[in-house]
């Protein structure tokens, strides 16, 4: 797994980096946003560890645009004591999760080894999608159902006689999707 360190502190960067690749996992360290935004763009990373605060670019604004550009991607937030508030925050707007300093490396590895089997399981399931034929399907399916779950309570003047109906013909859909 190819991890990105975003950290402006040397001594947390090298120690991250040393502890990392003695567990065996390839990583970079840069010491701020742009530069990982920059290194993103070169090579390919599963995670991204992100100190909040860094000069320049910090850690929420990297992980705001790898969030919209690379979903793929898994971040780690650093936080001081201070900062706690914004990685819970962070958390739930799709961070995978945080860790506050200092932090022990146990701690890392773990998280770590969570999101390595979170990206396993993406990648089973989509081998799964596409050994079914269902990988071009897939988007076009949940377009679907997100519009007829929607149906209830939301139907044009000429359905709202027969909901049942309605739903009916889109639950047929599916199917014929599904076909």
């Amino acid at each position: 797994m190819n991890i990105l360190i975003a950290e402006d502190e040397d001594v947390s960067r090298k120690h991250l980096i040393y502890a990392l690749e003695d567990e065996g996992y390839s990583t970079h360290g840069v010491t701020n946003g742009v530069s990982a935004l920059e290194e993103i763009e070169k090579r390919q990373y599963q995670v991204v560890i992100t100190d909040i605060k860094m000069p320049g670019m910090g850690g929420l604004e990297l992980f705001s645009i790898i969030r919209d550009k690379y979903p793929e991607i898994s971040v780690i937030i650093i936080t001081g004591y201070g900062t706690v508030a914004a990685a819970v925050a962070a958390i739930k707007d799709g961070a995978e999760d945080y860790i506050t300093k200092p932090f022990n490396i146990d701690d890392m590895l773990v998280k770590l080894s969570k999101i390595k089997e979170k990206h396993a399981m993406r990648r089973e399931i989509e081998a799964l999608r596409v050994s079914a034929g269902l990988s071009g399907k897939v988007d076009l399916l949940r377009n679907y159902w997100s519009a007829c779950s929607g149906m209830s309570g939301r139907f044009a003047p000429a359905q709202a006689k027969k909901p049942k109906q309605a739903i009916t013909a889109c639950m047929r859909k599916l199917i014929t999707i599904l076909n």
